[in-house]
C-alpha cells in the first residue's frame, strides 16, 4: 500500500455501482482510493461499474485513516470494520456486499456454506470454520464440477412451501488455507498452485474461470445438505443426519436479520425438511467429496 505521501492531494473519491443480485437498485460504495486493481481477487465476477462523484448517496464507505483503512455501512450505528491496508479493506468490502445483498433479498438468507453444481443440483457443505467447506468444494473443481460458493451465497424462499428452495451465487472469489494439507492430495495441489494468488496470511485466492465458478446472481435448485467434520483419523463415514442435528446447523450458519424469529425458524424447517442431510466426518476431504458427490447420483 503506498503511503499517505505518495497519495494526489484533495483526492475527490472513488464512486462505485455494484449490481445487486436478484435486485433492481445497485449497491453505491464510495471509496477514498481505487479498488478496481483489487477486485478480481475477493469479488471475482461481481458486476461493477465506476460512477461519477457526487452521482448516488453511497450505502458503504472505504476511507483512509493514516496507513489503514476503514470500511462502514453508511447511516450504521454498526462500527466501522478496521483493514490493515487497502487490499484488506477491499476484502472487508465483499463482506459487506454480501450482507447489503442479503438485506435487500426478503425472500432470501445469507448462509455460510461452499456449494458445488452436481447433476444439476447445488451440494450445500455447511457448518463452521475449519470444518473444511472450501476443501471440499475446491476437491470437486479440481475434478472439473462448478463452484457456487465457497464461503455465503443466499438460499431460499424464506416463506411458502410450493416453491423449491434455490440457491443464489455472489460471485465471491474461492479461497483456500495454504500450504495444502497433504492429505489433500496431489491433484488438489495442483488445482490450488495452478490457479491461486497470494492474498494475506496464509489464505490464498483462486479467481477461477467462468467454466468454474458461478456467474454472481446465478441460479440452482438445492440437492442435498452435508454437515462436514474434518478428523485425523477414521476414513470417510457418511451417513444421514437427523432433522434436530442439520436445523442446528443451520440456525447457526443462516443469517436473515429482518426477518422475525418465528419466520425465520419456520424456514429453516421447511428447508431441512426438503433436502436430505447427511453428517460427513473424514480425514480424507478428496474421497470425501468424492463420497458427497455419489449422493446426487443415489
Amino acid at each position: 500500500m503506498p503511503n499517505d505521501a505518495s497519495r494526489p492531494a484533495a483526492q475527490a473519491g472513488f464512486v462505485y455501482a455494484f449490481a445487486t443480485p436478484g435486485h433492481a437498485q445497485p449497491i453505491v460504495v464510495q471509496s477514498d482510493y481505487a479498488v478496481e486493481p483489487y477486485l478480481r481477487l475477493f469479488l471475482i465476477n461481481w458486476p461493477f461499474e465506476r460512477l461519477p462523484g457526487g452521482t448516488a448517496a453511497p450505502q458503504i464507505l472505504l476511507r483512509q485513516a493514516g496507513q489503514r483503512v476503514a470500511v462502514e455501512l453508511a447511516n450504521s450505528k454498526l462500527d466501522a470494520l478496521d483493514a490493515m491496508s487497502e487490499l484488506d479493506g477491499v476484502n472487508c468490502l465483499a463482506d459487506l456486499l454480501s450482507h447489503v445483498a442479503a438485506s435487500r433479498q426478503p425472500e432470501l438468507a445469507e448462509l455460510h456454506a461452499s456449494s458445488v453444481l452436481v447433476d444439476g443440483k447445488l451440494i450445500l457443505f455447511v457448518g463452521p470454520s475449519l470444518s473444511g467447506k472450501s476443501s471440499l468444494a475446491l476437491q470437486l473443481a479440481a475434478r472439473g464440477y462448478r463452484i457456487f460458493s465457497d464461503d455465503r451465497l443466499l438460499i431460499g424462499p424464506l416463506a411458502g412451501a410450493s416453491r423449491a428452495p434455490i440457491g443464489m451465487a455472489l460471485g465471491l472469489t474461492p479461497r483456500v488455507r495454504r500450504p495444502p494439507h497433504p492429505a489433500a492430495g496431489a491433484l488438489f495441489a495442483e488445482f490450488v498452485a495452478r490457479h491461486v494468488v497470494k492474498g494475506g496470511g496464509n489464505v490464498g485466492f483462486l479467481p477461477l474461470d467462468g467454466r468454474s465458478i458461478a456467474d454472481a446472481a446465478e441460479t440452482a435448485p438445492l440437492g442435498a445438505l452435508v454437515l462436514p467434520e474434518r478428523q485425523e483419523t477414521g476414513g470417510v463415514v457418511l451417513r444421514p443426519a437427523g432433522a434436530a442435528a442439520a436445523s442446528r446447523v443451520m440456525l447457526e450458519q443462516m443469517h436473515a436479520p429482518d426477518v422475525a424469529a418465528v419466520d425465520f425458524l419456520a424456514a429453516i424447517r421447511r428447508l431441512t425438511q426438503a433436502l436430505p442431510a447427511w453428517h460427513l466426518q473424514y480425514d480424507d476431504s478428496a474421497k470425501a467429496a468424492l463420497a458427497a458427490k455419489d449422493l446426487m447420483a443415489g
